[in-house]
């Protein structure tokens, strides 16, 4: 069985629900397709062993290597498509000669070894293994005889007007080369071109070079026959496994560029959750750079939160540093904060607002049935995040089912934050975050977080000012006569 790169025995942890990614605002930094490899969470073990590859991953010749790697599964994949795709046994049989040539190849550069730590020496020991044995060594023998043919092949067809075509195996010089003479000829050179990989030829070529040449194509047919059942697909599964590492890697760049601290976390021997100067990175999509950073802290007596304050004070940017932070720890990745103890979530919810309509059944019931699939999946140990669940019905039932919903998850110690304007939550028992105002400088939005049990008065005023109940805005309403 193919090693891993992210697991240790296979995926066991829950799979993190794809809205989560793009309510935090991770799919502004990073493609789907690297996130959603590493959705299912990482345990203890896993992560330990991931943060020794992103630590192999800050030397250069690692990184390098990884690329290398991840160009050639790259172009695998691009003949795997190819081989399932093609219209005729001719065509199939002259596709797997050059798929299996890349295939060797991806072999031997997974031979060599690439970092430090268990996956890393577990896949390049696997791999060292499987290029020792006879049947590679008869495979890449095989290959090593018939690709160069193959390659002549596609280098020397050459289409005018669509299907007119010219075969030179060998014969001739190629297209290539013959712009290059004419190059040097006119004192332009020597031409640096590009490598690429050969460009596949249609079915039509294909079927007149194998009556063209009989014998050769025999050859093809024939290694297709020896060889097909070495070629392992599993492999292909490293293009995502190698870009996820890629992908963060290069994000990495980009945060410490910015100067944000990178951290990998000490993993807690009971159940609390520290971090020290978290930063939500996801600001910098936005070009945003003198982010400014919070601390998070969950424990058995105190796991859930509601966060208060003044609109535009950072209560948004705080939940999703809590959430990045999270999700980093459970991708094994270096977390962006200066310092964090933590027992890892078994799983990541955020239930954040949608801009869709919901003309069925309206958007209160749409919020409802999403809180309920978060209470059907979530655990004990989850983590849970809220960002003005029921700001759209009525006041009083908004305070009703927030109380209802804060509880539930303070009760069932899920750590969390829970974002909410209803000011008829204060009297509630969860205990309050709030954002922190400088009442000295005109109110101004400081963008830290501290731990309160009462609104603040700019959040009151907030409040006042949304339901047009401020002074200014009654006067304004109800003049003096």
């Amino acid at each position: 069985m193919l090693p891993s790169l992210l697991y240790l025995k296979g995926k066991g942890g829950k799979p993190i629900p794809p809205h989560v990614f793009d309510d935090l605002q991770l799919t502004q930094l990073l493609k789907r397709d690297s996130i959603l490899v590493s959705s299912a969470a990482c345990g203890p073990d896993d992560i330990l062993a991931r943060h020794d590859v992103f630590r192999s991953l800050e030397d250069p010749a690692v990184r390098a290597h990884f690329t290398a790697l991840h160009k050639s599964v790259s172009t695998l994949s691009r003949l795997d498509a190819q081989l399932a795709a093609a219209k005729c046994e001719s065509e199939r049989c002259a596709i797997f000669v050059t798929l299996m040539y890349e295939y060797r190849d991806f072999m031997r550069r997974a031979a060599k070894p690439m970092g430090n730590g268990t996956l890393c020496s577990g896949f390049s020991a696997y791999f060292a293994n499987e290029c020792d044995t006879q049947r590679f060594a008869s495979l890449a023998a095989a290959v090593d005889k018939l690709f160069p043919a193959m390659a002549q092949l596609q280098y020397n067809v050459l289409k005018i007007d669509g299907e007119k075509c010219r075969l030179f195996p060998g014969k001739k010089p190629t297209y290539i080369e013959n712009l290059k003479q004419r190059a040097s000829e006119l004192g332009i050179g020597p031409l640096e071109l590009p490598s690429a990989p050969p460009r596949s030829l249609s079915p039509a070529i294909i079927g007149a070079a194998a009556r063209l040449y009989p014998s050769l194509f025999a050859e093809f047919k024939k290694f297709r026959s020896d060889y097909s059942h070495l070629y392992d697909r599993g492999v292909l599964a490293y293009r995502a496994e190698l870009g996820f590492y890629l992908a963060l890697a290069k994000l990495f760049d980009r945060v410490r560029e910015a100067g944000i601290p990178l951290t990998y976390p000490k993993l807690a021997d009971s159940r609390y959750y520290r971090v020290r100067d978290a930063y939500d990175i996801t600001l910098l999509a936005k070009n945003v750079t003198n982010i400014v950073p919070n601390d998070i802290e969950f424990t058995p007596e105190e796991p859930f939160f509601y966060l208060t304050g003044a609109n535009g004070g950072g209560k948004t940017t705080y939940l999703r540093a809590v959430g990045v932070s999270a999700v980093f720890l459970l991708w094994g990745a270096p977390m962006p904060c200066r310092s964090a103890e933590v027992w890892p979530p078994s799983c990541v919810y955020t239930h954040f607002p949608r801009d869709e309509r919901f003309e069925n059944k309206g958007r209160y019931f749409d919020e409802s049935d999403r809180v309920n699939e978060i209470l059907a999946s979530a655990d004990g140990n989850a983590m849970a995040l809220f960002n003005e669940t029921y700001a759209t019905t009525s006041e009083e039932r908004a305070v009703e089912q927030t109380q209802k919903l804060a509880q539930e998850m303070f009760d069932r110690k899920i750590f969390g934050v829970y974002i909410t304007h209803h000011h008829g939550v204060t009297d509630h028992g969860v205990p309050f975050l709030n954002v922190v105002i400088d009442p000295e400088d005109n109110n101004r939005r400081t963008y830290k977080v501290e731990r309160k049990r009462a609104v603040s008065g700019s959040f009151a005023r907030d409040v006042l000012k949304k339901y047009g109940l401020t002074r200014e805005a009654l006067e304004k309403r109800f003049p003096k006569k």
